[in-house]
């Protein structure tokens, strides 16, 4: 079961003495919330508009993905959904019909918008002074799964509202997942054959709620640092939340419209892995030809594997079988922690029995011995035609 604390802390000084939060008038962060469907043709697109928003070093944007709605279903490969309680109730504010649909700071005239209107909107939000700056620190034991961190805010400015709201939320990078139709997007799919796409930004939840925490005062100079402790559920569905995938953003709303009024985001830093090394293996392609019993062909898999110990991942070995025909293949390269990186193994020459088993077996994270065997393996079966076919 999930904990959270949450509080206010005493009030810093307006001097801003030991606070690190700024206290002069910035300009604001957009949020971009996007909702978007695995069975979406069009959302792919929306992606990939999102992505050039976030990477974007001229804008100050969070993009956050919410998959929710008539375009979300049962995922086909891995079974069960990305929708998440929270996400649902964001959607159901904010979401349009159409999809991909976005609400960029949950502004009314931003609400519902197409993804060609975006990145205009974005820029408008970033041109205006922001009425409340914010500063964010978090760091993650991915062996406890506890988030501890706070959030700061100072007033530039007096607020209408005598009370504006606090909101602290998490995304996951690095999902496994199918996504229909990959034309719009083609470079965020793991295997391209298999549609399993990288799903980035996606929306876990809200730490202290999907409304937020009441800030007592937002009169100019107002400030006080927010400290948290959350503990990540194991899974939303069949999708784990891997804790050391989990980004985390804050903003401020106000209380009477519901907009937003700044946001911050960041990288938690993240500390106490269980395993130095380790390498599990998350899918593998099938075969991609269908022949007749006693014909010989090559079994080339790609294999889904993932980074799940504290050291980047620089090298493991891959032991894989078609029946009595066996083969071996190693990998080298770069993948940091909870990363996935899809890799072709060499092709394998077999003959078609009736019935066809596979599997293929991952070893040997950076040359040590994985301390987890419990994913290093994936199997499966294909079956040939008739001799005569």
């Amino acid at each position: 079961m999930k904990k959270i604390i949450l509080g206010v802390a005493t009030v810093i000084g307006a001097s801003g003495a030991f606070a690190q939060v700024s206290t002069v008038v910035e300009k604001k962060t957009a949020v971009l919330e996007e909702f978007t469907g695995n069975y979406c043709t069009y959302c792919p697109a929306g992606h990939k508009i999102e992505d050039q928003i976030d990477a974007n070093a001229s804008l100050k944007a969070i993009t956050i993905k919410i998959q929710t709605g008539d375009f979300s279903g049962t995922d086909p490969i891995f079974g069960g959904t990305l929708e998440t309680p929270d996400g649902e109730a964001v959607a159901t504010a904010f979401a349009t019909a159409s999809y991909p649909n976005g609400s960029v700071s949950r502004r009314a005239a931003y609400k519902g918008l197409a993804r060609g209107s975006w990145l205009n909107a974005v820029q408008t939000i970033n041109t205006e002074d922001a009425p409340v700056n914010l500063y964010m620190q978090s760091a993650v034991d991915v062996t406890t799964r506890q988030i501890t961190g706070s959030v700061e805010y100072y007033y530039t400015g007096t607020q209408p509202d005598a009370t504006n709201k606090l909101v602290i939320g998490y995304y996951q990078d690095n999902i496994p997942a199918f996504q229909y139709d990959p034309g719009f997007y083609p470079s965020q799919f793991y295997i391209l054959s298999e549609e399993i796409y990288q799903f980035d930004h996606a929306f876990r939840g809200m730490i202290n709620g999907v409304t937020g925490a009441v800030i007592p005062t937002s009169s100019a100079s107002s400030t006080a640092t927010v400290p948290f402790t959350f503990n990540l559920p194991a899974s939303f569905s069949t999708f784990d939340v891997e804790a050391g995938s989990v980004k985390l953003f804050a903003y401020v709303i106000a209380s009477a419209s519901g907009e937003i009024l700044n946001a911050t985001k960041i990288s938690p830093v993240y500390n106490n892995f269980p395993n130095t090394d380790e390498v599990g293996i998350v899918y593998s392609s099938g075969i991609t030809s269908e022949n007749c019993v006693g014909q010989a062909d090559n079994f080339t898999p790609t294999v889904l594997v993932g980074n799940y110990g504290g050291n980047n991942l620089t090298a493991f070995a891959t032991d894989y079988n078609v029946g009595a025909a066996t083969g071996t293949d190693s990998w080298s390269g770069n993948i940091s922690h909870n990363q996935k990186v899809a890799v072709p193994l060499a092709a394998l020459n077999f003959t078609y029995a009736a019935t066809n088993s596979y599997s293929i077996d991952v070893s040997a994270p950076n040359g040590n011995v994985d301390p987890t065997i419990a994913d290093n393996s994936f199997s499966g079966s294909f079956n040939a035609g008739p001799s005569y076919t």
